[in-house]
C-alpha cells in the first residue's frame, strides 16, 4: 500500500525522513526510479550512504527540510527521532530551506514526495504550499504526527484544507498515512 504508486523508471521521488532507507529501497526495487533521501541525523545518514553507495540513482542529503535554513536540536529515539520529543540523546542537525534545496538539486518536478519526518511536516507542507512548490509535486505520501503541543489536529486541518486546493486526498488514515494526488495530474 505504501509503495503502490503509478511510477516509472523516469520518476523522481523525494523521501523526507529516510531513517534506515527501507521505504526507499522497497520503492526502488519496484520502479528503479531516481530517489533523493533527506535524513538529518548523521549516524542514520551515514548508514543510508553505505546502504546505497553502489546505487547512483539514490542520493542522500544529511539535512532536514524546513522553511528556512538553520541549526536545530533533535533527540534520538529510533524511528521517532524528532525536534519535538523531550527524551533521548541530543544531536544538532541542519535544516535546509525547501526552496533552496529544490533549486540546488535542480528539481522542477517531483513525481512523489513522502514525509515521515516526526512533526517536521507541520513546517514543510505550509512552506511548500505558500511558495508554490507543492504544485511541482504530483503525489504526496504524508504521515502527520499527533503531537499535542503542536496542536496537531488543528494544524493538520489547516494544511489539508490548503493542500486540497491543488491536490486530492486518495487515502486517509488520520495520523497514520495519507496519499494526495495533484488535481491536474
Amino acid at each position: 500500500m505504501l509503495t503502490d504508486f503509478d511510477l516509472t523508471s523516469q520518476s523522481v521521488v523525494v523521501d523526507v525522513g529516510g531513517y534506515t532507507g527501507k521505504w526507499s529501497s522497497d520503492l526502488f526495487s519496484r520502479f528503479l526510479c531516481r530517489i533523493h533521501i533527506l535524513e538529518p541525523i548523521p549516524t542514520f545518514a551515514a548508514k543510508l550512504r553505505t546502504r546505497f553507495q553502489y546505487n547512483p540513482l539514490i542520493t542522500v542529503t544529511e539535512a532536514a527540510l524546513g522553511s528556512v535554513g538553520r541549526d536545530e536540536v533533535f533527540r534520538i529515539s529510533g524511528d521517532a527521532t524528532s525536534a519535538f520529543i523531550k527524551r533521548g540523546e541530543v544531536h544538532h542537525v541542519r535544516i535546509v530551506s525547501a526552496v533552496e534545496w529544490f533549486a540546488k538539486m535542480k528539481l522542477d518536478h517531483i513525481d512523489l514526495m513522502t514525509m515521515n519526518c516526526e512533526g517536521g511536516e507541520y513546517e514543510i507542507l505550509p512552506h511548500l504550499i505558500e511558495t508554490g512548490l507543492a504544485k511541482k509535486i504530483d503525489r504526496f505520501l504524508i504521515q502527520f504526527h499527533d503531537y499535542k503541543h503542536l496542536d496537531a489536529k488543528a494544524a493538520r486541518d489547516r494544511i489539508t484544507e490548503s493542500l486540497a486546493r491543488t491536490h486530492q486526498r486518495t487515502m486517509c488514515y488520520p495520523f497514520l498515512w495519507e496519499k494526495w494526488v495533484r488535481l491536474d495530474n
